[in-house]
């Protein structure tokens, strides 16, 4: 126990340790919405299951496909718990899309679609630990698969956008051509957008005349986005949609006030939880200039969690000393990572640290000699 202890007195075993923890919290996370969501479901009371309207569908669709993107990820990495722990959030998450199609909230030649799709990604990406040596499945199925749940992140992200807008604020135009047109028409002008960029805006620089390819040869931040962009594109991806399924939580939270006593209240806790218990660590990657995306996600998931809360508060669900307690917790941790990161990088600074989220620009901190 002492070894222990001593060994925690290092800021980068600290981090090992807290992100260990963070799965006793995620592997839990749905399983008290599932609970809720059934008792509600089993009282057969249709004014009851209205109140289900509060569980953002297009938020939990875009959480699982975040949850599979970061699987393909870390399957890919031959990450195989971090691969379960994803399999697990899908399996969860989906069970909850399952008990909203049950009372008509997700039309069936949705959801069952949507569900093979899910089952047939999970069992690829875990087929690439059995099958991951092969050439023809390293160097032509793998990478092709990577590539269509991007561009199916990519796609569907504004879809979900479009479709959340619709039935929180439109819910009398209907689906199609109103809300379904809308969406599949934004996602097709992002996706060729994207396209006709990535071949266009390099060939701009590089090709045309001496100016350009002076601001090309001059401009390292250019040239480094150029080349990381497709290689982080997964990432960032699998990010934004985690950031909208806290989004759209938040946005169902203020549009069906009357209906929050169907949201799980330990749910709600247990991404917090987590999501503070990653923080640590995608906060020491921030100060090295390495992970920005993973940081801002979750410092915006939390606000998100905060406003939620802050919204149970409104509706009489929560107490005012427990919302105190909830908020002072997190100022607490949040001070806690803090002070352990200027032990370690002593010339850190908020400040930096907004101006690298905000713009990318990395500090160069040198942690201290140990």
């Amino acid at each position: 126990m002492f070894l222990f202890l001593k060994q925690l007195t290092s800021w980068d075993r600290w981090n090992q340790f807290l992100v260990s923890l963070s799965i006793l919290a995620f592997l839990p996370l749905q399983f008290p919405q599932v609970i809720s969501n059934a008792a509600v479901i089993g009282t057969g009371n249709p004014a009851a299951i209205t109140t289900l309207g509060v569980i953002p569908v297009g938020g939990y669709a875009a959480g699982i496909l975040g949850n599979l993107l970061l699987m393909n990820f870390l399957a890919g990495q031959r990450e195989f718990w971090g691969t379960t722990v994803q399999a697990v959030g899908i399996v969860t998450a989906d069970i909850v899309i399952f008990q909203l199609f049950q009372v008509g909230f997700i039309p069936g030649w949705l959801f069952w679609p949507a569900t093979l799709f899910l089952l047939v990604g999970m069992v690829l990406n875990y087929g690439h630990f059995l099958v991951g040596d092969r050439p023809s499945w390293q160097a032509q199925f793998w990478p092709q698969w990577r590539r269509i749940l991007q561009w199916l992140g990519i796609a569907l992200l504004p879809a979900l956008v479009v479709l959340q807008l619709h039935d929180a604020f439109f819910p009398n135009l209907p689906e199609w051509p109103g809300g379904l047109g809308a969406a599949f028409l934004l996602s097709g002008l992002m996706v060729q957008l994207i396209q006709r960029q990535t071949v266009s805006l390099p060939n701009f620089f590089q090709y045309q005349n001496r100016w350009r390819r002076g601001v090309m040869a001059q401009s390292t931040w250019l040239k480094s986005w150029l080349r990381r962009g497709w290689r982080g594109l997964a990432g960032w991806t699998a990010n934004l949609l985690f950031m909208f399924n806290s989004l759209a939580q938040f946005v169902n939270c203020l549009i069906y006030p009357d209906d929050l006593a169907a949201l799980s209240l330990t749910t709600q806790v247990l991404f917090v939880v987590g999501n503070l218990l990653m923080l640590s660590r995608s906060g020491t990657l921030l100060i090295a200039g390495k992970d920005r995306i993973w940081c801002a996600s979750t410092l915006w998931d939390l606000l998100m969690r905060v406003g939620i809360f802050a919204c149970l508060l409104q509706a009489g669900l929560l107490s005012l000393p427990l919302f105190c307690v909830f908020c002072g917790a997190i100022a607490i941790y949040l001070s806690f990572i803090f002070l352990m990161t200027k032990r370690v990088y002593p010339s850190s600074s908020l400040a930096d640290t907004a101006i690298f989220l905000l713009f990318g620009r990395s500090p160069q901190w040198q942690p201290i000699e140990s």
